[in-house]
């Protein structure tokens, strides 16, 4: 499991590399696994990544590219080894290694099931600062933001100078550059949720932004939860159905992912085309 407080299960997007460039989104990502593991409790790991058809070496991995090493750890000492090279680490808590901290990872699994393909591509992304992709639709695919969006999100906010609702740097924000830098360090890895990119199939080209920027309890159900819904796309993107196409999406993968059972959005009373595409997706209303 991810140590810091996270939402719903890891992204379905395991079999991408996250390159910045739309046409490299389909390139398999073949993970090599290395344990430095006690025995017997490193067998079962292993046979749980040759399951997920991943090599257990490097020579096994010859011809597959690209590759990825992560290390399974199960003692302190193992962990700093491998992470004083570099190398993205998860710790593996089982009974003979209960006088281990485990600590010097964000990364820890209890049992051979959690090593997922989803997992281990989130271990990959976040190690190595890459944007996950989230999903894609028929027209277009989401990912999260990353600093090549910048000039992009710029664009994005004056168009949507009168339009707040519409805009990803917070009024009078006074460097959006470090502002953007910020958001992708720490919102994704300790939220597992946030604004992502949209953008357009084929191309690769920045639509706009799509995403959740909240996420409150329902009040007459403790355990359900609703999620704050955000979207907006460049001018040259509207009028198009493509907005509707990624809300619909995005609210499908936010009750299988996240199980939110609600979605609000606070829109101005005048922004009535939004307005109009909130209520055909049922999501609630809010007046700013």
């Amino acid at each position: 499991m991810f140590r810091p407080p996270a939402l719903g299960q890891p992204k379905n997007a395991s079999a991408y590399t996250p390159p910045g460039k739309e046409t490299d989104m389909q390139t398999p990502l073949h993970f090599i696994l290395q344990f430095d593991m006690k025995s017997p409790y490193n067998k079962a790991y292993r046979s749980a990544a040759e399951a997920l058809a991943c090599s257990l070496s490097a020579g096994e991995a010859a011809g597959k590219t690209p590759c990825t090493t992560i290390v399974l750890c199960d003692t302190d000492e193992a962990i700093r080894r491998h992470r004083i090279v570099g190398l993205p680490v998860i710790a593996v808590s089982h009974d003979g290694n209960s006088s281990e901290e485990l600590m010097g990872t964000p990364w820890l699994i209890l049992s051979p099931e959690a090593l997922t393909r989803d997992f281990l591509y989130e271990v990959y992304c976040r190690h190595y600062e890459r944007p996950m992709w989230i999903l894609e639709t028929e027209r277009c695919r989401l990912r999260e933001l990353s600093a090549e969006d910048f000039d992009a999100l710029l664009l994005l906010q004056k168009e949507n100078a009168q339009n707040p609702e519409g805009c990803f740097f917070p009024d009078g924000c006074d460097n959006p550059e470090d502002f953007l830098s910020n958001y992708i360090r720490h919102q994704y890895p300790f939220f597992d949720f946030g604004l992502y990119a949209v953008l357009e199939k084929g191309t690769g080209n920045f639509m706009g932004i799509a995403g959740f920027t909240g996420i409150t309890e329902i009040a007459s159900d403790d355990i359900s939860l609703s999620a704050e819904v955000s979207y907006a796309l460049l001018q040259k993107y509207q009028r198009r159905g493509l907005a509707k196409e990624v809300l619909l999406a995005l609210l499908s993968y936010g009750r299988k992912t996240g199980g939110f059972r609600q979605f609000t959005a606070r829109i101005r009373p005048d922004n009535v085309a939004s307005a109009a595409l909130a209520k055909k997706c049922g999501i609630r209303i809010y007046h700013i």
